[in-house]
């Protein structure tokens, strides 16, 4: 992963670094466009050339936890590495519990569900439904997965043959996703990126 610097300050000639796992620093982290672009590229290794951000973040209170799962979409023209460019969704979702598994569940349902209204030629209101990634950052470990960070990512296969197709569909794009999947307490303790 590319090294980032998120938001430095110094006292002292020590260097502070703001923890981006506190909504408030996340908050103001994913707010700020220009550094939004720069953690979503990094995340999902590919150049980030507009970032919307489509909605404030949800935050769902937890009194008997005390703690919140922070949520935000956003909406980015990514650019492959092939030079083509794809409009996306991405969610991104921060959580410190397992039990909000559900949660994630209904925020995606949601996302696919309602899609996204903008003017055709004429002016009309149109449904555009583009293809979602997620991001999961999670402050627990899954235990079957003993890495700190993992792309799940779709692959085509002939299921006669075993081959794997490359092959570009409307139809598998907007109806599977890829997530990237990043476990907070699997960090080592000299972070870098």
């Amino acid at each position: 992963m590319k090294k980032i610097r998120i938001f430095a300050e110094t006292e002292r000639n020590v260097m502070r670094i703001i923890n981006p796992l506190y909504d408030k620093a996340f908050k103001y982290l994913m707010q700020n466009n220009r550094l939004a672009k720069k953690v979503l590229s990094v995340i999902l290794e590919e150049d980030i050339e507009e970032l919307e951000l489509k909605q404030q973040e949800t935050v769902v209170p937890d009194e008997k936890r005390g703690l919140t799962l922070f949520r935000l979409d956003f909406k980015a023209l990514i650019c492959r590495a092939d030079g083509t460019r794809q409009q996306v969704l991405i969610e991104l979702q921060k959580s410190k519990f397992e039990t909000d598994i559900q949660r994630f569940r209904s925020y995606l349902g949601s996302n696919y569900l309602h899609g996204e209204t903008t003017k055709d030629d004429k002016g009309h209101d149109s449904k555009a439904v583009f293809p979602i990634i997620t991001i999961y950052i999670l402050g627990y470990p899954i235990q079957d997965i003993p890495h700190m960070a993992v792309t799940v990512n779709r692959h085509i296969i002939n299921s006669v043959s075993k081959e794997t197709l490359n092959i570009g569909s409307f139809f598998i794009n907007h109806l599977t996703h890829r997530s990237h999947i990043l476990q907070v307490r699997r960090l080592p303790e000299n972070r870098q990126s």
